[in-house]
């Protein structure tokens, strides 16, 4: 294996040197052989650290489109009469049945539910403003 120091590292991912450094500073798990210190070189397999950044970039792809596949369902949701509950209950369980759908833990399901509490709270407190 073949290793490079930060300057390297950089000039292999076709960076600079302070982009380097907000990489290390943003990806806390970006593989690094040897973290440098004073005397003490920082130390890279530029194979394992381009595999990282491009799994890292078709995970940030994967969520996007999530995201944009959850507001296309939004969409469709909205579109349909809301129940006699209101829209609350029905973004709630698009919500639970969104979290199924892609694997999300509990926790993610009910975070994604608080936030469309709120926004739907905004939405409603919005048109009570707008009809005034």
């Amino acid at each position: 294996m073949t290793t490079v120091n930060l300057r390297d590292m950089a000039h292999v991912l076709g960076v600079s040197l302070p982009t380097m450094r907000d990489l290390l500073r943003r990806h806390s798990d970006l593989p690094v052989i040897h973290r440098g210190a004073t005397g003490s070189p920082w130390e890279f397999d530029p194979q394992a650290v381009v595999a990282f950044l491009v799994e890292k970039r078709a995970d940030a792809e994967r969520q996007r489109h999530v995201r944009a596949e959850l507001v296309g369902q939004m969409r469709l949701e909205l579109q349909r009469p809301a129940d006699a509950g209101g829209l609350l209950p029905a973004l709630t369980r698009l919500a639970e049945q969104f979290g199924a759908d892609h694997g999300l833990s509990q926790a993610a399901v009910m975070d994604l539910q608080a936030r469309l509490a709120a926004a739907t709270e905004r939405l409603e407190r919005a048109v009570r403003c707008g009809s005034e």
